[in-house]
């Protein structure tokens, strides 16, 4: 990257006919490394974010018409130096008490050093004043620091719509690093651009499609966790399908586990979002790599394979066979680690894929898993993952009746509060009828004839469709509380 921006220098000098300096080259190179946000990979409730990735810095003014580059090039460095020691303190206080009296002061130090000629402000320096916010303002919203949400709030949009109204003569400047940056973090802020500044959005979009051929894994990432927010532009179909078509072309060549988790969730959670077959198995194909690498920096951890598995499962595109035992087999290897166990809910979504892809894996792997969740002293996570584990298991053929004794036993301890058993009636409680569900999976086989919808589901649950499993006193019962 470095590379990158120092040609881009040279070229700039070479149009003014002046020599670029080793000083100067020395800080363009310290000038890449400076509005490079902390990456942050995290993931609940089967979300993931991730931040922006380093940018590209260079000068908005060639050599020759900032004067002198070395001074160009520091001033462009003091610059980002600012913004990013004013987005690490922003950080910081997102966990605190006073995050509204920080975020003021943010908003307050920003605007006045982008109001100021001397400081240079580019292209590069906004797309990195917005990720540094839209970080915080994340990570103040998951600790419920944020006081007055609707005075924050209308300082955000004010703040946001005068950035972007700096940007947008800078638009056609954009790189798809920048312009991918940016989509993404004016979709954490939840903010609607095009009704901020009108064309803004537009702008970017373009030149974001216009550089798609150039776009990796952490550009598709960012592009794709921005969808809902794209919906709204007139070209998001033409955008749909360039990002499909690059990452089935070789953009995910150098895509790690956690990116193409990103991805997949993104696009399983946005009902719009259109995908190519080439697309989801250029992304499984991916993950597999990740799977076999020798290294075990790159080997996915529990929660990038539970969100892969989970998003296939909503996509409807099982994996290959191969792809699918790799998954289970390492979250089984990561069971039997106790650093790296892996939490109730990726447990579960991973057993609920494999019950709903009609997934074969070694039983070995099953037991691993189910130990692992079973063996708690103090039961983990909610009712639902219990529910899920005992459906899917019965489903898969694997349910046991010592593990549907643990399975119930934890049930009634997660639905325990303040000493008081909270167990609702099944027709109120939709973990209850899937585990109804799980029972029912356990009753003798039948013909096919006797398939009938499910009573609990009103007959969206393929299985019963199918006739896989009959009708039996436990629907009944379910059909008779599912009744109004």
């Amino acid at each position: 990257m470095a590379r990158l921006g120092l040609i881009s220098a040279c070229k700039a000098a070479c149009l003014a006919r002046k020599p670029v300096s080793q000083q100067a080259g020395a800080a363009l190179k310290g000038l890449q490394h400076l509005c490079r946000p902390a990456a942050d990979l995290s993931a609940g409730n089967n979300t993931i974010q991730a931040t922006a990735p380093a940018v590209e810095i260079t000068p908005q003014q060639s050599p020759a018409q900032c004067g002198q580059d070395e001074a160009c090039l520091q001033q462009l460095i003091r610059t980002a130096r600012f913004v990013n020691d004013k987005s690490a303190r922003l950080l910081y206080s997102s966990r605190g008490h006073q995050f509204d009296e920080a975020l003021g002061q943010f908003f307050a130090d920003i605007l006045a050093v982008c109001a100021r000629t001397e400081s240079r402000v580019n292209h590069i320096h906004l797309t990195a004043i917005l990720g540094g916010l839209a970080k915080a303002w994340a990570t103040a919203k998951a600790c419920h620091v944020v006081h007055n949400h609707q005075q924050a709030g209308n300082d955000l949009h004010r703040f946001t719509a005068k950035i972007l109204e700096m940007l947008q003569p800078l638009c056609k400047t954009l790189g798809v690093r920048e312009a991918s940056s940016l989509l993404s973090s004016l979709s954490k802020l939840n903010t609607d651009p095009g009704l901020l500044v009108p064309g803004t959005l537009d702008a970017i979009v373009q030149q974001l499609m216009a550089n798609m051929h150039s776009a990796n894994g952490q550009d598709l990432a960012d592009v794709t966790a921005a969808l809902t927010m794209l919906q709204s532009t007139p070209c998001y179909k033409d955008l749909m399908l360039a990002v499909s078509s690059q990452l089935a072309g070789g953009g995910l060549s150098n895509a790690d586990s956690t990116r193409v988790a990103s991805i997949l969730h993104s696009l399983a959670t946005t009902p719009s979002a259109a995908h190519s077959t080439k697309a989801l198995n250029a992304l499984c194909e991916r993950f597999s790599v990740q799977l076999r690498s020798h290294r075990l920096a790159d080997l996915p951890y529990a929660n990038s394979i539970a969100i892969v598995m989970w998003a296939l499962s909503k996509l409807k595109h099982a994996p290959s066979n191969e792809l699918a035992m790799s998954m289970v087999g390492r979250m089984a290897d990561l069971c039997r680690s106790p650093k790296q166990q892996p939490l109730p809910q990726a447990i579960s979504n991973v057993l609920l894929a494999c019950a709903e892809l009609r997934i074969s894996v070694k039983q070995a792997d099953i037991d691993s898993l189910v130990c692992t969740l079973l063996g708690k002293q103090q039961p983990q996570g909610d009712k639902q993952h219990c529910t899920i584990t005992a459906w899917s298991l019965a489903v898969l053929g694997c349910l046991h009746s010592h593990q549907l004794d643990k399975l119930i036993d934890q049930l009634v301890v997660l639905s325990t509060k303040h000493g008081k058993i909270l167990m609702p009636l099944p027709r109120k409680d939709a973990e209850l009828r899937r585990l109804y569900q799980a029972l029912d999976w356990l009753q003798p086989p039948a013909s096919a004839h006797s398939a009938r919808p499910c009573p609990a589901c009103k007959g969206s649950c393929t299985d019963w469709e199918q006739g896989l499993r009959p009708p039996s006193a436990i629907s009944a019962m379910m059909a008779s509380c599912a009744a109004p």
